[in-house]
This record gives structure tokens, C-alpha cells and sequence, in this order.
């Protein structure tokens, strides 16, 4: 009897994170184009993906975000989102999607039970609402940090440019 499904080699389990698998990537593949977003305007290949992943790997731990911290991304599809969930892996963060369609209540929800010490969202994008901007797609994201104060939660909020300014101060073999 013939299974009613097509099936691939049989391949052992690869022992091997997210950000390994990546470098070998990049040694296979380094200039072949990885990344396409049309809607922005972007090309990159695997070497350049790697580079910003690393970018988006140190600025987070410029934030003070530690390995096993929840790391909550809150974001419609985008380039810097690829560059985020790869860079919260190698920076050995946990990621928490966050449904970019969540009504306030069900945000609250996810807010109160995930543990997450930082937010990252998109601050704009063209193609949503009424905010929409003329010429190109530039990204902007904010992170927000949760104060551990039980009595209320301010969030602290940090502009691209902090973002990116602290990403100095980080080790380049963050969360290997």
C-alpha cells in the first residue's frame, strides 16, 4: 500500500539554534539574494540579513533585555520583523507574537500574561489608517520597557536613535 502523501528524504533532527543555522547559511549562501520585501523596497542577501540581524541583536541587549527575557513584537509584516525574530533568538531572548489586530482588552490580556519586559511595535506603516505617508516605507519602531513597579506600569519608550546608539556598548558575541 502507497501513503496518499508525498514524502521528502528521511533527515535527522538538526541540534542546531536558529542563529547557527544562519552563519551556515551565510557561509553556503552569503551573497544569493534571503529577504524580499516589495511593499518597502528592500533586497538583501544573506550577508546583509545577518548584518542586521546582529544590529538588531546588540540593541536590544543595549536596552538591558537578557538572555530568557520575553521580548513582545507587535508588528504587521515587515522586514524589521524578520530582523527581529531572528535577532531576539541570537541574542537568546523568547519572542512573543503579538497579533498586530488585537482590540485594546485582548493587547491587555497578552500584556498582563506573557511576563514580557519589553514591547517592540511599529510606529507607523503607509499602507494602515488614515496616517499614511507620502514616498518610502521608513520603518519606525519603538520599544517600550515595563518598569517592575506592581502599582502601575510606565512604559519607557525608545526612539530608533537611542535604539541604535546603544547597540555600541554590546559585545559582538551577545547571546552566543
Amino acid at each position: 500500500m502507497t501513503p496518499s502523501y508525498a514524502k521528502g528524504p528521511d533527515l535527522g533532527l538538526l541540534e542546531l539554534t536558529t542563529h547557527q543555522l544562519l552563519d551556515r547559511t551565510v557561509a553556503r549562501f552569503g551573497d544569493r539574494e534571503a529577504l524580499v520585501s516589495r511593499h518597502q523596497g528592500i533586497r538583501l542577501t544573506w550577508r546583509e540579513l545577518a548584518t542586521r540581524v546582529e544590529e538588531t541583536a546588540r540593541g536590544l541587549a543595549g536596552l538591558g533585555l537578557e538572555p530568557g527575557d520575553r521580548v513582545g513584537v507587535w508588528s504587521t509584516n515587515c522586514a524589521e520583523w524578520i530582523y527581529l525574530h531572528l535577532g531576539i533568538a541570537q541574542a537568546g531572548m523568547v519572542q512573543v507574537n503579538v497579533n498586530p489586530a488585537y482590540r485594546p482588552h485582548e493587547l491587555a490580556y497578552v500584556l498582563r500574561k506573557s511576563g514580557m519586559k519589553a514591547l517592540i511595535l511599529r510606529a507607523s506603516d503607509h499602507r494602515i489608517g488614515p496616517h499614511r505617508r507620502r514616498g518610502g516605507d521608513d520603518a519606525r519602531f519603538r520599544a517600550t520597557r515595563w518598569r517592575s513597579s506592581r502599582r502601575r506600569r510606565r512604559p519607557d519608550l525608545l526612539g530608533r536613535r537611542r535604539l541604535r546608539s546603544r547597540r555600541g556598548r554590546i559585545r559582538p558575541d551577545c547571546g552566543r
